[in-house]
Protein backbone atom coordinates (compact mmCIF):
# COMPACT_ATOMS: atom_id res chain seq x y z
CA UNK A 1 0.00 0.00 0.00
CA UNK A 2 1.34 2.99 -0.55
CA UNK A 3 0.73 6.67 0.81
CA UNK A 4 -0.57 8.01 -1.60
CA UNK A 5 -4.02 5.34 -1.35
CA UNK A 6 -6.52 5.67 1.05
CA UNK A 7 -8.19 3.01 2.54
CA UNK A 8 -11.85 2.92 1.58
CA UNK A 9 -14.42 3.50 4.42
CA UNK A 10 -17.25 1.29 5.24
CA UNK A 11 -20.64 2.59 5.30
CA UNK A 12 -21.46 3.64 8.47
CA UNK A 13 -24.94 2.48 10.49
CA UNK A 14 -26.26 5.61 11.34
CA UNK A 15 -29.77 6.96 10.14
CA UNK A 16 -29.84 9.78 7.88
CA UNK A 17 -31.27 11.88 10.48
CA UNK A 18 -28.18 10.81 12.47
CA UNK A 19 -25.63 11.34 9.50
CA UNK A 20 -26.90 14.95 8.87
CA UNK A 21 -26.46 16.22 12.74
CA UNK A 22 -22.34 14.60 12.11
CA UNK A 23 -22.15 17.32 9.42
CA UNK A 24 -20.43 20.06 10.29
CA UNK A 25 -22.04 23.34 10.92
CA UNK A 26 -22.28 26.52 9.96
CA UNK A 27 -20.83 29.47 12.84
CA UNK A 28 -24.42 30.85 13.09
CA UNK A 29 -25.59 27.35 14.10
CA UNK A 30 -23.25 26.47 16.73
CA UNK A 31 -23.72 29.88 18.48
CA UNK A 32 -27.86 29.46 18.20
CA UNK A 33 -27.12 25.36 19.23
CA UNK A 34 -24.63 26.73 22.47
CA UNK A 35 -27.51 29.57 23.11
CA UNK A 36 -29.92 26.52 23.61
CA UNK A 37 -28.15 24.63 27.00
CA UNK A 38 -26.71 26.33 30.29
CA UNK A 39 -23.64 24.00 29.18
CA UNK A 40 -23.09 25.49 25.97
CA UNK A 41 -24.07 29.16 27.47
CA UNK A 42 -21.03 28.42 29.78
CA UNK A 43 -18.81 26.88 26.74
CA UNK A 44 -19.75 30.54 25.39
CA UNK A 45 -18.48 32.25 28.08
CA UNK A 46 -15.43 30.41 28.60
CA UNK A 47 -14.81 31.31 24.57
CA UNK A 48 -15.83 34.89 25.42
CA UNK A 49 -12.90 35.09 28.35
CA UNK A 50 -10.47 33.71 26.13
CA UNK A 51 -11.21 35.92 23.08
CA UNK A 52 -11.33 38.90 25.84
CA UNK A 53 -7.49 38.11 27.09
CA UNK A 54 -6.64 37.84 23.23
CA UNK A 55 -8.70 41.25 22.55
CA UNK A 56 -6.32 42.89 25.29
CA UNK A 57 -2.93 41.21 24.06
CA UNK A 58 -3.34 41.53 20.24
CA UNK A 59 -5.81 44.40 19.40
CA UNK A 60 -7.87 41.62 17.39
CA UNK A 61 -9.88 38.94 17.73
CA UNK A 62 -9.01 35.60 15.89
CA UNK A 63 -11.01 33.71 13.38
CA UNK A 64 -11.79 30.74 15.29
CA UNK A 65 -12.72 32.55 18.00
CA UNK A 66 -15.41 34.62 15.85
CA UNK A 67 -17.64 31.83 15.50
CA UNK A 68 -18.81 31.69 18.58
CA UNK A 69 -19.42 35.57 18.90
CA UNK A 70 -22.85 37.15 18.09
CA UNK A 71 -22.74 39.26 15.18
CA UNK A 72 -23.65 43.18 16.36
CA UNK A 73 -25.85 45.01 13.50
CA UNK A 74 -23.56 43.00 10.80
CA UNK A 75 -20.31 44.86 12.01
CA UNK A 76 -17.10 42.19 11.70
CA UNK A 77 -15.33 41.81 15.25
CA UNK A 78 -12.20 43.07 13.77
CA UNK A 79 -13.92 45.90 12.28
CA UNK A 80 -13.95 48.26 15.68
CA UNK A 81 -12.06 51.98 15.75
CA UNK A 82 -10.22 51.12 18.52
CA UNK A 83 -9.38 48.58 21.17
CA UNK A 84 -11.46 49.88 23.80
CA UNK A 85 -14.63 49.60 21.93
CA UNK A 86 -13.64 46.32 21.06
CA UNK A 87 -13.17 45.05 24.67
CA UNK A 88 -16.45 47.21 25.33
CA UNK A 89 -18.19 44.98 22.45
CA UNK A 90 -17.18 41.39 24.61
CA UNK A 91 -17.81 42.89 27.90
CA UNK A 92 -22.08 43.52 26.40
CA UNK A 93 -21.72 40.11 24.63
CA UNK A 94 -20.53 38.26 27.99
CA UNK A 95 -23.16 40.67 29.85
CA UNK A 96 -25.74 39.62 27.19
CA UNK A 97 -24.82 36.08 27.81
CA UNK A 98 -25.07 36.07 31.61
CA UNK A 99 -28.54 37.55 30.99
CA UNK A 100 -30.08 34.26 29.46
CA UNK A 101 -28.36 31.82 32.07
CA UNK A 102 -30.69 32.50 34.88
CA UNK A 103 -34.31 31.71 32.71
CA UNK A 104 -32.40 28.97 30.66
CA UNK A 105 -31.01 26.98 33.89
CA UNK A 106 -34.73 27.56 35.52
CA UNK A 107 -35.90 25.83 32.61
CA UNK A 108 -34.11 22.87 32.48
CA UNK A 109 -34.13 22.81 36.32
CA UNK A 110 -38.08 22.25 35.31
CA UNK A 111 -37.96 20.20 32.74
CA UNK A 112 -35.63 17.90 34.63
CA UNK A 113 -37.86 17.84 37.62
CA UNK A 114 -40.88 17.14 35.48
CA UNK A 115 -38.95 13.91 33.75
CA UNK A 116 -37.86 13.00 37.32
CA UNK A 117 -41.73 13.35 38.57
CA UNK A 118 -42.92 11.29 35.83
CA UNK A 119 -40.04 8.52 36.03
CA UNK A 120 -41.33 7.80 39.85
CA UNK A 121 -45.05 7.36 38.30
CA UNK A 122 -44.76 2.86 37.74
CA UNK A 123 -45.54 1.89 34.36
CA UNK A 124 -49.07 1.04 33.16
CA UNK A 125 -48.49 -2.98 33.62
CA UNK A 126 -47.78 -1.86 37.45
CA UNK A 127 -50.83 0.64 37.69
CA UNK A 128 -53.37 -1.99 36.32
CA UNK A 129 -51.89 -4.39 38.71
CA UNK A 130 -52.19 -2.38 41.64
CA UNK A 131 -56.06 -1.32 40.39
CA UNK A 132 -56.57 -5.34 40.46
CA UNK A 133 -55.37 -5.79 44.34
CA UNK A 134 -57.56 -2.60 45.42
CA UNK A 135 -61.00 -3.95 43.63
CA UNK A 136 -60.24 -7.36 45.52
CA UNK A 137 -59.64 -6.35 48.90
CA UNK A 138 -62.37 -3.61 48.41
CA UNK A 139 -64.73 -6.67 47.59
CA UNK A 140 -63.78 -8.38 49.89
CA UNK A 141 -63.88 -5.80 52.70
CA UNK A 142 -67.65 -5.46 51.86
CA UNK A 143 -68.31 -8.75 51.77
CA UNK A 144 -66.61 -9.63 55.59
CA UNK A 145 -68.65 -6.42 56.47
CA UNK A 146 -71.85 -7.60 55.33
CA UNK A 147 -71.58 -10.76 57.13
CA UNK A 148 -70.54 -9.31 60.28
CA UNK A 149 -73.59 -7.21 59.92
CA UNK A 150 -75.62 -10.44 59.85
CA UNK A 151 -73.62 -11.85 62.62
CA UNK A 152 -74.45 -9.13 64.47
CA UNK A 153 -78.31 -8.84 63.80
CA UNK A 154 -78.15 -12.96 64.34
CA UNK A 155 -76.96 -12.24 68.12
CA UNK A 156 -79.17 -9.89 68.19
CA UNK A 157 -82.12 -11.17 67.57
CA UNK A 158 -80.98 -14.28 70.08
CA UNK A 159 -80.52 -12.29 72.53
CA UNK A 160 -84.09 -10.38 72.03
CA UNK A 161 -85.51 -14.05 71.89
CA UNK A 162 -83.29 -16.02 75.02
CA UNK A 163 -84.51 -12.19 77.16
CA UNK A 164 -88.30 -13.08 76.22
CA UNK A 165 -87.99 -16.54 77.22
CA UNK A 166 -85.83 -15.88 80.66
CA UNK A 167 -88.49 -13.71 81.51
CA UNK A 168 -91.05 -16.19 80.73
CA UNK A 169 -89.50 -19.03 81.98
CA UNK A 170 -87.41 -17.23 85.12
CA UNK A 171 -84.60 -18.70 86.38
CA UNK A 172 -84.38 -21.69 83.31
CA UNK A 173 -80.56 -21.87 81.21
CA UNK A 174 -80.51 -21.09 78.32
CA UNK A 175 -78.01 -22.08 75.45
CA UNK A 176 -76.85 -19.24 73.47
CA UNK A 177 -75.75 -19.81 69.73
CA UNK A 178 -72.20 -18.51 69.03
CA UNK A 179 -71.67 -19.19 64.60
CA UNK A 180 -67.60 -18.40 65.45
CA UNK A 181 -67.27 -21.35 67.98
CA UNK A 182 -69.77 -24.09 67.25
CA UNK A 183 -70.27 -25.06 70.69
CA UNK A 184 -73.45 -24.19 72.50
CA UNK A 185 -73.28 -22.76 76.09
CA UNK A 186 -75.62 -23.09 79.11
CA UNK A 187 -76.42 -20.55 81.08
CA UNK A 188 -77.98 -20.16 83.86
CA UNK A 189 -80.16 -17.04 84.72
CA UNK A 190 -79.88 -16.89 88.16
Amino acid sequence: MTLGSRIPLERSNLSGLAELSLEPQSDSDTRNSLLGTSRGLNYLLKKVDETLIEAKSTGFVSRESIKFLARNSGQSWNGFSGKQALLAALEDEKADINARKPPLEEEELNQRNARLDSAALPGKGALDGIHRYETSNVRHRYKVEKRLHELQSRRQEQDDVSGAHNAMVGNASYAIFCETKPICILVSAR
